[in-house]
This record gives C-alpha cells, structure tokens and sequence, in this order.
C-alpha cells in the first residue's frame, strides 16, 4: 500500500498476534479513529497468501485472489476485465441483500474512452450498466430516461472537488482578503447547473455530504460578487478600464495548473472570476509536470481529491506529514493557520467518541473556509445508468456497487 495511505490507515500500529487460524489481533499504541474503516477499504482488502507470493507487477495485471463473490478470471489494462461467481460465497456484507452466492453468474466490464461510443453502447442495449468517470450532461439524462433507464447517484464520501492555493511568500493568495475575495467570487450554484445539471447537487462544504462528520459551509460560500468586490477594494487591487485589478502596476493574475486537460468548468471559473476583475491563467501539464510544480510551488492555485468513507481522508491531501504533496499541504494555510489544522487533524484522528471527532472536524472545515485555505468547487458524484432489466443496483459506502446483489431480469 502507498505510503501515504498506510500513514493514516495504519496511524499508530504496533504488532499483529495471532490468535488461531482465523483470527488475528491487531495493537495500536495508540488511538486511530478510523482504523476500523480502513479495513473494509480496497487499500487493506484480504488475499490469498498465493497471491503475496507474486511479483507487484503480476498482481497489478490481475493475478490476485480476494474474498468477494466474485472471482477474477481476466484484467486487461485499459480494455477490460471478467468476474465470475463465486461458488459456495456466503460472507458478504452485512449491507448487501443477498447472503449467498452471486446472482449473476459473470459481470464483463469494458473501458471504453468516447463517451458518445459509450452512450450509444447503451441506448442500443449492448450493454446494461453504463457508469462513466465523470456525471452524466442534462441532454445525456434525459435520453437515457426516454429509454427506460434508472439513473443512480451518489456522492463520493471525501472531500469535494477543491481548489488549493499557495499562500507563501510574495504570492497574491498570501493576502487573507484577496482569498476569501476568491471565495466569494465562484458561483457554486450555476456552476452545477451549466457543467452538469440543473438537478445537479451544489456543494455546500469542504466534504461531500457522504462523509462522516461532514458540516456544511453553504452560507459561507454563496455566491458574492459585490461582497468580493468589497474586499479587493480594500486590498488595494483597483479596477482599470480593461476589466482586470491591479495593484502597484501589477495585474492581479493568478496561476492554476491542470492535467490533463482544461474544462467547460475550468473555463467557467475563469469566466466567474473575471467578472470581479481576477485573471485565472489556465495552464494545461502532463501530470508529471503537475506534481512537480506542486512539488517546487510553482502555482497560485491547484487542486486534487481522494476517495474514502472517513473524514481522515483529508490528511492525505492537506496534511504535511502525510501528504502526497507536503508542499502543497504546506502552501494552502498561512504560517498562523498550519498548526491550528495539525492539532485538530490530531484531535480527530485520536478521538475515542463520535462527538469529539464530530467537533474537531466541525471545527477544522470551518478553519479552512474561514482562511480561505480551500474553495470548494463542485460535489464529487458517481452517476450510473441502469437498464430496464437491471434490479437490485445498491452503493457501498465508498460509491462501489454491490454487484452480488444485482440481477437482470426476464425481458
């Protein structure tokens, strides 16, 4: 597991004992409140001890033997895989519906890039789940309907899609009113809305509303322009006849790096932030290159997310100890607000009661909204289309499908 998850998944682990030939007792030397969680994730999934005696490269092209109701037969990468059932499977979640083997007797799963190819895949019943990266586009939505699909969604538990700015230095995000002249200048609402659609969630906070201990943020982030023109006033960033501020004789310009490519949303934050006189340069990378700006802090702002049911999450991303980045875990806070985030990152993590990991995560997404040390874009939502013969479509909680409960019916 990468080092960065094993930090927070395994925060505190002393030794293993084992107790007999099917249990094993795990000590921590200290508390981690969402170590229980961790072991029901993919990252500490169980296998087979033939499977640990494989190369990392072999199991990463399939050759891996787990405990689920489904066995993989094949994984090609960047083409596809096949499960089939499980015989005699009787351990499954205590969420899932189904207590014994797998209704359906295989599941084959394509990756196929061009949405339009997907999309017709599907309206011609060649395939009976249709579950792409990214949220499905209002006209999408309604054609799928028209052809008898059910449409499932869920929010993705973790942070929401946040942007991430480099306070440091002589950068202009280092000004605490130019930030949260920043926050106040994105428009959430039309955001969702123009990007995905009008039934679309807006986010409300720094988590997506699937994560435990989330607290929402939605009067702090609605959408102010004049109240955003306020505060770059009294910045000293003045409107000139171009529409831009500046300050000095410099334009206040700020820099957002993305990989791989810029989108219709990307160019609506520019657009939205060029209303209150704020120039976002959209610079596309390889990723490789992203990690190294990050890395170096070369950029205004950034963004990236990870995916977990546990608001512990977070520290992979904005905790410098335990950061992919440390820079840009560094970079994101003012020198004043970094220790303030460590030590309630800390309270949360050893809490022994929900209310106290409830008030220490309370009060660090309030810290982060209030520093201007995230903005908070848009929810992060799985979206899948179902077919008229497809029964039985449930989430687990970190947006998985509980595909053992699945059945297709008699057409």
């Amino acid at each position: 597991m990468p080092a960065t998850f094993g930090a927070t998944y395994l925060k505190g682990y002393d030794h293993a004992e084992v107790l007999d030939d099917f249990t094993i007792k795990l000590v921590l030397a200290q508390p981690n409140a969402g170590f229980l969680q961790a072991t029901s994730t993919t990252n500490l999934a169980i296998l087979a001890p033939e499977s640990y005696a494989l190369s990392v490269k072999q199991r990463s092209l399939g050759a891996i033997i787990g405990t689920g109701p489904f066995v993989l037969e094949r994984y090609t990468p960047e083409s596809g895989l096949r499960l089939t059932k499980r015989k005699g499977y009787a351990w499954p979640s205590a969420n899932a519906q189904n207590k014994g083997e797998a209704h359906l007797d295989a599941v084959e799963v394509s990756y196929v890039p061009e949405e339009s190819v997907r999309n017709g895949q599907f309206v011609q019943g060649q395939v009976d789940i249709l579950w792409p990266r990214n949220p499905f586009s209002e006209v999408d939505l309604n054609l799928f309907k028209s052809r008898g699909a059910t449409i499932q969604s869920r929010s993705l538990p973790g942070p929401a899609l946040n942007l991430y700015p480099n306070t440091r230095g002589n950068r202009i995000l280092a000004d605490r009113s130019v930030r949260l002249a920043l926050q106040k200048a994105i428009d959430r609402k039309t955001y969702a809305a123009t990007v995905y659609n009008p039934q679309f969630p807006v986010v409300s906070g720094i988590y997506d509303v699937t994560t435990p201990f989330y607290k929402s943020q939605a009067d702090k982030l609605a959408y102010d322009p004049q109240g955003a023109e306020r505060l770059l006033d009294a910045a000293g960033w003045q409107k000139n006849a171009d529409g831009y501020r500046y300050k000095e004789g410099k334009r206040l310009k700020l820099a957002y790096n993305l990989s791989p490519a810029e989108t219709a949303g990307d160019v609506l934050i520019q657009d939205q932030l060029r209303k209150v006189g704020i120039e976002l340069k959209l610079n596309v990378v390889t990723t490789a290159e992203w990690a190294a700006a990050n890395a170096a802090g070369n950029y205004d702002l950034t963004s990236t997310y990870m995916t977990r049911a546990d608001p512990i999450i977070l520290q992979t991303i904005i905790d410098p100890r335990s950061a992919n980045s440390s820079t840009l875990a560094t970079n994101l806070y003012a020198p004043e607000t970094l220790p303030k985030a460590l030590a309630l990152f800390d309270a949360g993590l050893t809490a022994t009661q929900s209310e106290q990991r409830a008030r220490a995560y309370g009060e660090l997404q309030d810290l982060l909204v209030d520093e201007g040390s995230a903005f908070p874009v848009y929810e992060r939502v799985w979206q899948a289309a179902t077919a008229k013969n497809v029964r039985n479509f449930h989430w687990t909680a970190e947006g998985f499908a509980l595909f053992n409960d699945i059945e297709l019916a008699t057409p």
